[in-house]
């Protein structure tokens, strides 16, 4: 199977510390970072899509997977920090 998981950082962190009118300089931290499991396995560990890609745009990552016929398939997240997000899946048959 081919997986492609579409993602999309909603909040600009750097614009909202400005915005505050935040005092110490350089603090650019991201919203969230997680790691991103399929079938068990980490294919995205660490990923911050701010820091990555900026904000407010859409990014995709394809992964393809072999799947035994009684397991299907499972996306899980974990927490790092702030809250996973995720804003489409596509799955496709690989013949």
């Amino acid at each position: 199977y081919e997986i492609e998981l579409m993602f999309c950082e909603p909040i600009n962190s750097k614009k909202q510390i400005a915005d505050a009118g935040a005092k110490q300089k350089g603090n650019t931290e991201s919203q969230r970072i997680f790691t991103v499991f399929i079938n068990g396995y980490p294919y995205l560990q660490k990923f911050d899509i701010e820091k990555d890609y900026g904000s407010v745009i859409a990014i995709t990552k394809k992964f393809e997977i072999k799947v035994d016929s009684d397991n299907g398939i499972s996306i899980d997240f974990q927490k790092i920090q702030g809250k996973p997000i995720l804003n489409a899946v596509k799955i496709t048959k690989i013949w």
